[in-house]
């Protein structure tokens, strides 16, 4: 009859305490301090485009009445930087139960940059039958910086 042999392996592991606490919390202040950034960026980011719509809803309340010209809102896009598609005519339903026949899409060039986003401003012009402005809205269009 064979015989059975086993065999026990230990392995003992020796580490310096103080290295592993100090190992422990740089990885905690590295941490922190990545989601402090994160917070500070994020909330710096949000304070700048808040400023951002209100500096361009007070100067679209002051510069652009409604009834003003298609004239008066392109002069008013080239003036803030904007970038935007052609006139479209309006093809939906509440557009043309609204009264708007036609429409410019543009977007604010400067970009508000934060860690994990980036936005600018998109603001939609609607015009009547006779290209006279009829509304306007804004709203911050935000996307991945890369």
């Amino acid at each position: 009859m064979g015989h059975v042999f086993t065999a026990r392996i230990e392995v003992v592991v020796h580490f310096n305490r103080s290295a592993l606490l100090a190992s422990v919390i740089g990885i905690a202040l590295i941490s922190a301090g990545g989601v402090g950034a994160w917070k500070y960026s994020t909330t710096r980011a949000r304070t700048k485009l808040q400023q951002a719509r209100e500096s361009i809803s007070r100067d679209l309340n002051e510069s652009l009445p409604m009834g003003s010209t298609v004239q008066e809102v392109e002069e008013f896009m080239t003036k803030h930087r904007m970038v935007h598609a052609p006139m479209e005519r309006s093809t939906t339903y509440e557009d043309a139960h609204d009264g708007a026949a036609t429409f410019i899409e543009a977007r604010t060039l400067d970009r508000i940059d934060a860690l994990l986003f980036s936005c600018t401003i998109f603001v939609r012009f609607e015009f009547d039958a006779n290209s006279r402005l009829k509304r306007y809205s804004q709203q911050p269009a935000c996307s991945n910086p890369w």
